[in-house]
C-alpha cells in the first residue's frame, strides 16, 4: 500500500503489511521511505565468462542524503502523533528516535537497502536516433528505459511499455 504517494520528485513513503506471524501474535507493518533521485551511476559490467551472472554495483548514496531524508524522518514522527496511529496501539520497534539530529545516520546505517526499480543503467541518448534506431546498425532499435531522457521519481514500468508499443508501431506502419 502507498501511503502519503511520492512528492513526485525525490521521497516516496510506503506502509507495507508483514504477514508472518510473530510469536506475540500481534500484527505488524513496515514504514519505508526511498529516496527516489539518488542521483548517483552505478555499473553493470559482464562476467569473465559468457555464463556468468552480470556484475551489478548500485550507485552511493549522495552526499547530502542526511539533508534529503531528514524532511522525511519529519513526516514519520508527525505521522507516529496522530490520533489514527495512536488508536492502532503500534510501537516503533527500532529504538531509533526519529526526531533526533543524528536518527537519519543512523537508520541508514542500520536499514539502507535497495528500491530494486533500476533502470536507465546505459544511457542511450546520443546512440540513437528519434525512432530509437541505433546509429550505424541497420535493422537494431533500442526500446527500454534507456532511451528516457530523465528517469521518472517511480515504477518504470508503464513508461518503457509505451516506449515498446510506440517503436512496435513505427515498425509496423514502415512494413
Amino acid at each position: 500500500m502507498l501511503v502519503g504517494a511520492s512528492n513526485g520528485v525525490d521521497i516516496d513513503y510506503h506502509a507495507f503489511p508483514i504477514t508472518a506471524a510473530p510469536a506475540d501474535g500481534r500484527s505488524r507493518f513496515l514504514l519505508a521511505v526511498f529516496l527516489l533521485r539518488s542521483g548517483g551511476d552505478g555499473t553493470v559490467r559482464f562476467g569473465a565468462r559468457p555464463d556468468d551472472d552480470p556484475v551489478v554495483t548500485l550507485p552511493s548514496l549522495p552526499a547530502d542524503a542526511d539533508r534529503r531524508f531528514r524532511h522525511a524522518f519529519d513526516k514519520l514522527v508527525a505521522w507516529q502523533q496522530t490520533d489514527a496511529f495512536l488508536e492502532l496501539g503500534a510501537e516503533q520497534q527500532d529504538k531509533i528516535d526519529l526526531a533526533a539530529p543524528d536518527a537519519v545516520r543512523q537508520s541508514l546505517e542500520r536499514h539502507l537497502f535497495s528500491y530494486a526499480h533500476m533502470v536507465g543503467t546505459c544511457p542511450m541518448g546520443p546512440v540513437l536516433d528519434a525512432d530509437c534506431r541505433v546509429h550505424g546498425i541497420v535493422g537494431l532499435r533500442v526500446a527500454d528505459g534507456s532511451v528516457m531522457p530523465t528517469i521518472p521519481s517511480g515504477n518504470t514500468y508503464l513508461g518503457c511499455v509505451m516506449i515498446a508499443e510506440r517503436i512496435a508501431s513505427k515498425m509496423k506502419a514502415a512494413g
